[in-house]
């Protein structure tokens, strides 16, 4: 299995299974308790208010997809389109957002499904990948004119790529909106990352807490973890490429197998825990190149550490409780499998990503299925290319390495681990699976707050030849 999957989830819990409350439950642990926290999760949010955090953030939309019901054709999909300085919604009808009804999305559900099952032989563990790929084709072909589109028409020219907060309701959680796509007329496809930068999120009060939290600057100490169970062949390439050209002096957690990887900590969930806000020697930056899965039940999801599977639940339970509003708060970067997903309900509040950001991280990436190996390193390496080396922020550094993979012409960026290097040139990295994964979640502004690496004189000392940053 190329991918950073561990052993493959059961199949997906059906939402008619799940008890009522969970979702109460689950939002109510990630409001920290039954305080002003939780009622901002729980509550609805005043829409001034979030205007506010809007303007505030610098994002220019927060969007609720909203899905219509196919057998009640009275009740259409539609989004929700709040914007700075505006005191209501516009309502976008959207004829084509409904479950059930939609059958790309439906489609999807069940390849995914299928995908993620033990099969008996490679014949039927690649005809499932084949089937999954083909219905995440239809979905991006599809998630052009059901939302994405409509909604990017909506909003006036800005002379740069709008930034876009979305919340996806019910099974639209799963579909990765940044990778909606449209033909174009002399060939190939036009993508929704290329006109607009997208955050999401599980709420709009997870978004008022995560949009007034300050980011940490990059400088003020990095943590590599490195897959500690040594299954990951392009693991310890990822981290050692980043350590190499833009953190030298970050510790290192995990295997290292390098003559000079002696690690600073075994990588266990405790190590983790202990460099996330409120632990005993925070981190700035936290990379975690390791084994990843959804769990059958949103608080199971879980990263494969030294000491068995940090889950959803452990990062609840065990880490220190959520930072004071205007706390400063770190980078998680989750290369790993399935974790901005859960197989339950697909905008179920709990996944490792949400949890996190729940727990004081300013900006996390995570990812929306099982990806591959090499490719992930590769595009890992090139995100922190932007984020260090060129100063984007977050979100703007996720959707130019997206960018990258997407660009045929691409050129590995100065400094890069010859063995990246070597696969820059791979003819498939443009093709959904490889790059479409990975998503932000947290703060969609685009202020940094340490200033590029090059001008620090630490990391990588020039740009990319002839190109700067995605516009």
């Amino acid at each position: 299995d190329p991918g950073r999957a561990s052993a493959p989830p059961a199949p997906p819990v059906s939402v008619a299974g799940l008890p009522s409350s969970l979702r109460r439950a689950a939002l109510t642990a990630l409001g920290l308790g039954d305080g002003d926290g939780a009622r901002d999760l729980l509550g609805t949010p005043d829409p001034a208010a979030l205007g506010a955090a809007l303007a505030a953030s610098g994002a220019d939309a927060l969007v609720y997809l909203i899905p219509g019901e196919g057998f009640r054709p009275h009740i259409p999909g539609r989004a929700l389109v709040l914007r700075p300085g505006r005191a209501e919604p516009e309502v976008l009808p959207l004829p084509l957002l409904l479950t059930p009804g939609s059958h790309q999305l439906e489609r999807y559900l069940a390849a995914a499904g299928r995908r993620s099952a033990r099969h008996p032989s490679a014949a039927a563990r690649e005809a499932a990948e084949a089937e999954w790929r083909a219905a995440l084709d239809a979905l991006c072909d599809w998630a052009w004119p059901a939302a994405v589109g409509p909604v990017l028409d909506t909003l006036e020219p800005l002379g740069r790529p709008p930034r876009i907060v979305l919340i996806p309701c019910g099974p639209l959680g799963v579909v990765p909106w940044h990778a909606a796509r449209t033909h174009i007329p002399l060939g190939g496809h036009r993508y929704a990352c290329q006109d607009a930068v997208f955050s999401y999120a599980p709420s709009g009060g997870q978004f008022l807490r995560a949009a007034g939290r300050e980011r940490l600057p990059l400088d003020e100490g990095q943590v590599l973890v490195t897959d500690p169970l040594l299954s990951l062949v392009w693991a310890e390439v990822e981290t050692e490429a980043l350590r190499s050209a833009y953190y030298p002096g970050a510790r290192r957690f995990g295997e290292h197998v390098a003559a000079d990887g002696v690690p600073d900590a075994p990588g266990s969930g405790a190590d983790l825990l202990s460099v996330l806000p409120g632990g005993d020697r925070p981190a700035a930056v936290v990379h975690v190149s390791c084994h990843g899965v959804a769990g059958p039940s949103p608080t199971r999801s879980a990263l494969s550490l030294a000491d068995g599977d940090l889950t959803v639940a452990r990062i609840l339970d065990e880490a220190a409780p959520g930072p004071a509003p205007g706390t400063a708060g770190p980078l998680v970067v989750l290369s790993a499998c399935e974790t901005d997903l859960s197989t339950g309900d697909h905008d179920e509040a709990l996944t490792l990503s949400t949890a996190l950001v729940a727990r004081g991280a300013a900006d996390v990436v995570g990812s929306r299925w099982a990806v591959d190996d090499c490719a992930t390193a590769l595009m890992m390496a090139v995100l922190h290319h932007f984020l260090a080396g060129e100063g984007l922020a977050p979100p703007d550094a996720l959707r130019a390495a997206q960018l990258w993979m997407l660009d045929p012409e691409r050129r590995p960026p100065p400094g890069m681990a010859e063995r990246l290097c070597r696969e820059a040139h791979r003819a498939d990295l443009g093709e959904l699976p490889l790059w479409a994964a990975f998503t932000h979640q947290g703060d969609p502004g685009a202020e940094l707050a340490s200033v590029p690496a090059r001008e620090r004189g630490v990391g990588l000392t020039e740009s990319r030849s002839g190109q700067g940053p995605p516009p």
